[in-house]
């Protein structure tokens, strides 16, 4: 059996945790309400299926549901607007940091001997697209990983108050992000095939792996036969 480590990771509120959920074929009490994931929730699956050679693989997947909560400032008291002595009154104000992630110096931890990382964003809030390409600056880039070993799903939820819905087939503007591949999902339209495109990169990036781990090996034998 292979073992693979996936990350999930973006913007808060994209439905990291809820294709989570169904993928590892988890269930929450939640009631239908949203709380944030703290830190990071880590599910085990089983996933079989076929590399591109053709051959059988069995893999024993731990799938890392990261957090993407901001971080909080505060409070902050801002003012006096009362001469009352005995009764001053208070404007209390919450800033939040919109660049900054709550959980962000845990982030090393969880990178550590990653294999591939999906990124999640709804495309219906047009800035959490923005905010994806810190998470595969870091996630990604910074680790050294290559594009193939990133999948980009533009999840689309329940249409509510404060959701503009986008068009199925919009793709990402970001240049930088242009060298993944990009899939709209919806869980309520097609939840089958979340689970088939999650497969299908999971064996792409197992097979990856193995290819490069097989390849090194060569070297180093090819190297100690020089001597």
């Amino acid at each position: 059996m292979v073992k693979a480590k996936i990350l999930v990771v973006g913007p808060c509120e994209s439905g990291k945790t809820c294709i989570c959920n169904y993928l590892a074929e988890a269930t929450e009490s939640s009631g239908g309400e949203y709380h944030p994931t703290q830190g990071v929730r880590i599910l085990e699956l089983e996933v079989e299926g076929e590399e591109e050679t053709g051959r059988t693989l069995l893999v024993e997947v731990e799938l890392w549901d990261c957090s993407g909560s901001k971080q909080w400032v505060g409070p902050v008291v801002m003012g006096n607007a009362s001469t009352d002595t005995f009764y001053p009154l208070y404007t209390v104000v919450y800033v939040q940091q919109c660049n900054v992630c709550r959980f962000e110096r845990c982030w090393p931890a969880m990178v550590k001997d990653t294999h591939g990382v999906v990124l999640v964003h709804n495309p219906d809030q047009p800035q959490q697209e923005k905010e994806l390409e810190r998470w595969y600056s870091y996630f990604v880039k910074q680790q050294g990983l290559q594009d193939d070993q990133c999948l980009a799903l533009s999840h689309h939820k329940p249409v509510s108050a404060g959701y503009t819905e986008t068009s199925p087939d919009s793709q990402l503007s970001s240049e930088r992000l242009s060298g993944i591949r990009q899939v709209h999902t919806s869980l309520e339209e097609e939840p089958e095939a979340v689970r088939d495109e999650f497969n299908s990169f999971l064996m792409s990036v197992v097979g990856s792996w193995a290819d490069r781990q097989h390849r090194e090996e060569g070297s180093i034998i090819d190297g100690d036969n020089e001597f």
